[in-house]
């Protein structure tokens, strides 16, 4: 049966600014209220009312956070919202005495923006037609051009359809599920994922996906145990996208973007290419702040190297032979992407543009990130092939590093003939053999987590912290140099320009949430190869397109707002963050840019127009 009714989202014919203030109203009034101890938040009026009325528990979950004004990712506007488990619920003033007062959230779209764009499955799909299953057993939505089915559609059907749940915005799929870790067959809809739980009895084997709880707090389950670093601070990948340390990365980006320059743009450390093996995390949790010393790569990998036998180690050489190309190619592609955010802070854009082009940035970012799969895959495949020849003896010598961490390692001379290398070709040796450290101690959630300012690097941030490092053996980066400048930026700003900044944590916490969920995606296709299994290559790439896409996403958000701050900072303004800044000793001139960690002089760019509207 063809479903022929169009959905279209309900907008505002007037923009609303709604304030704290709303929270008192008699649209939220404690009148009718319930306090859940499950959670400790309180629902409310209208809100609570369509809780009741439209499947409760069983289709909200609980609530994770108290009613708020919040700004929707999918209409910019603000308005005040709660959070549930499993939904977002929106306070629709506009529709005040209609049944759209209160609208749920484009949960499912807004955790798969880019998949929408790039991945097969959620591209439209030819209309099935299964001789097993009567015609009212199977819909095709034109608008979608998605397909329906089966018990699927009979929940569909009995809870709510389009008005709660939305149309399908894919076809059904195998996936992980980030809070459980378990694969599921699933169907994503506007707002919802649909989830077969085979164990379960009937009514229970079909559930809605936790999207508000992974959106708005992060997946919790099946995760590295957080670790102490130095000074008692906490590492996990719920710790790297949590509000304060977004708020404290985009910040000192923007004090990188707004006080540096295209050279310092460019710096990037090399082991954010392909960094999927756990390393960061092996330096993140490592005791006394070690993992942050300049010595930490170079001792780590000396003892790798020493374990290996020449079979072992003339693969890694010969790998880094073939990728140096490859991974010099994937820094000499940021570079666009890096000149096009500064014409946008300079106001330097193509005559008739209104600036920077979100879709034109994904798009490009997305096929960055193309390269970047094939490099991972490549060092996967080479990796686990050098862990399973292991000797007991090479095996015990790793186990022993891991478990006497940094301070046992004996600072050992070059294990390579670094004569017969290239400096890039060395680079990636000493690369490779860290990443057999971390890739063999680890496991899916170490190779899945990543450092908060992983992600939009091409603003400067990276050069404020390693600058000082770099031909500095011994040197330790202060761990708290990211929070304090960060917050040292935010409060020079003024009233009008700190919302610009720090408005950004929830614009882009779809898409951050979505690259967890894809690395998770990713690391685990890869470790196929250390069990033995084969790496699918395809999805490594089409996740890795994915991954790039929301990248892409977060570094226009960053590019936008810093020049929209940027244009309205005054002379004062100006010369207290480049004080903040405090690189005098570290200069970097505009005809020069880093590859990676090594200073170049400036590439010629070709013409960008290509990524404004």
């Amino acid at each position: 049966m063809k479903f022929g009714t169009r959905y279209v989202r309900l907008s505002c014919s007037l923009a609303l600014l709604l304030t704290l203030s709303l929270f008192t109203t008699p649209l939220l009034a404690a009148d009718i209220s319930r306090y859940f101890p499950e959670t400790g938040h309180t629902v409310a009026g209208k809100f609570l009312q369509y809780w009741q009325a439209n499947g409760g528990l069983a289709t909200y979950g609980y609530p994770i956070t108290d009613a708020q004004a919040e700004v929707d990712p999918e209409t910019g506007k603000t308005f005040t919202m709660q959070w549930f488990e499993r939904n977002r619920m929106e306070l629709h003033s506009e529709n005040a005495g209609t049944k759209y007062e209160v609208l749920l959230g484009l949960l499912g779209k807004d955790l798969n923006r880019s998949r929408l764009a790039t991945d097969p499955v959620f591209q439209k799909a030819t209309k099935l037609n299964d001789a097993s299953l009567p015609q009212d057993q199977q819909w095709y939505f034109n608008e979608t051009g998605h397909n329906l089915r089966g018990g699927f559609l009979k929940y569909w059907q009995e809870n709510g359809g389009v008005e709660r749940l939305g149309i399908p915005i894919s076809e059904e799929l195998k996936e992980t599920d980030p809070e459980t870790g378990k694969t599921f067959t699933v169907q994503w809809f506007e707002r919802a994922r649909f989830e077969y739980h085979p164990e379960n009895q009937k009514p229970y084997d079909i559930l809605l996906g936790l999207l508000g709880k992974q959106i708005k707090n992060g997946p919790t389950s099946n995760k590295a145990p957080a670790a102490t670093g130095n000074g008692g601070n906490s590492y996990s990948i719920e710790q790297a996208i949590s509000d304060n340390a977004q708020l404290a990365t985009l910040a000192f980006d923007g004090l990188g973007f707004l006080t540096g320059n295209t050279g310092t743009d460019s710096f990037l450390p090399p082991g954010k290419v392909a960094d999927f093996f756990g390393f960061q995390y092996l330096r993140d949790v490592t005791q006394a702040g070690k993992g942050h010393s300049t010595d930490f790569v170079t001792n780590a990998a000396n003892n790798v190297l020493y374990t290996l036998n020449d079979t072992q180690k003339a693969k890694l050489i010969a790998l880094a032979k073939t990728q140096t190309s490859l991974v010099n190619d994937f820094a000499y592609k940021r570079f666009p992407l890096m000149v096009a955010f500064r014409r946008q802070l300079t106001g330097n854009i193509p005559t008739g543009s209104s600036g920077l082009s979100k879709s034109a940035v994904i798009q490009y970012s997305s096929d960055l990130y193309e390269l970047d799969a094939k490099i991972s895959i490549q060092r996967a495949e080479l990796y686990a092939g050098i862990i399973k020849s292991l000797s007991s003896q090479q095996t015990a010598y790793l186990d022993n590093m891991l478990k006497g961490g940094f301070a046992s390692w004996p600072a050992l001379a070059d294990q390579v003939d670094k004569k017969s290398l290239s400096h890039d070709e060395d680079v990636l040796v000493m690369s490779y053999a860290s990443d057999i450290l971390s890739w063999y101690g680890g496991n899916v959630e170490a190779d899945t987590y990543f450092c908060p300012e992983r992600q939009g690097d091409y603003f400067g941030g990276f050069y404020i912290k390693d600058a000082p490092a770099i031909g500095n053996a011994g040197y330790t980066i202060d761990e708290s140099i990211t929070g304090d400048k960060g917050q040292e930026f935010i409060d020079t700003l003024d009233s009008t320009q700190k919302p610009v900044i720090t408005s950004i944590v929830n614009t882009q916490k779809p898409a951050l949430t979505g690259i967890v969920s894809t690395r998770r995606a990713i690391a685990t296709e890869l470790r196929k190869a250390l069990a033995g299994g084969t790496i699918d290559e395809a999805s490594v790439i089409t996740l890795s397109r994915s991954y790039g896409a929301l990248d892409g996403e977060i570094s226009y958000y960053y590019a936008t707002a810093f020049a929209q701050v940027g244009k309205t900072l005054t002379a004062t303004q100006k010369q207290k963050l480049m004080g903040i800044r405090d690189l005098d000793n570290y200069p970097c001139p505009d005809n020069k840019a880093y590859l990676y960690s090594d200073m170049i002089n400036m590439p010629i760019v070709a013409n960008t127009d290509f990524l404004f509207s």
